[in-house]
């Protein structure tokens, strides 16, 4: 008779037991969303990309030839594909503007020191070069006086230099 006496005791220990592992979980996960909440809402920005720049052809050019030798010819062509391009940054988004063709993209500030900054460009729809060309959602800006700066090309390595036009 004994047996049958321990028997709802043991099911009660065992309700309790789950219950304590629940009110627990549910405890960690508020932890953990306290925690994390104002860590997310806290962004990183940088102040000295806001505005709108345009690619400097003179400068880049310039850079070209320090590395190998450019003739008139090669670097007719190399002022077809630079200088062209204007990208204006706000906090949340840049708009990348290549002969009329616009494109916004929302971006983050992943980090930043005295003379660079990274960003992760954040996009809605595929690019039309995603395919064509390895192309990084992570850019790397060298700044180069309060309104300059350089970023390395995907495509050959080349430094494009940009000036802040506003």
């Amino acid at each position: 008779m004994r047996v049958g006496k321990g028997e709802p005791s043991s099911r009660r220990w065992k309700w309790v037991a789950i219950g304590s592992m629940v009110t627990a979980a549910c405890l960690l996960a508020a932890l953990v969303v306290a925690v994390a909440a104002p860590v997310r809402l806290t962004r990183i920005t940088d102040d000295r990309l806001l505005g709108t720049w345009q690619s400097d052809a003179d400068r880049t050019v310039a850079g070209i030839r320090e590395r190998k030798p450019v003739d008139d010819k090669q670097e007719a062509a190399l002022r077809t594909l630079f200088g062209k391009l204007r990208v204006t940054y706000t906090a949340t988004a840049l708009t990348a503007d290549l002969n009329g063709q616009a494109e916004t993209y929302r971006y983050a500030v992943l980090g930043k020191d005295k003379h660079s900054v990274v960003i992760r460009e954040m996009k809605d729809k595929p690019s039309p070069l995603d395919g064509v060309m390895e192309l990084s959602e992570f850019t790397v800006i060298q700044f180069d006086g309060p309104d300059a700066y350089w970023v390395t090309t995907q495509i050959g390595g080349i430094r494009e230099y940009f000036k802040r036009v506003r």
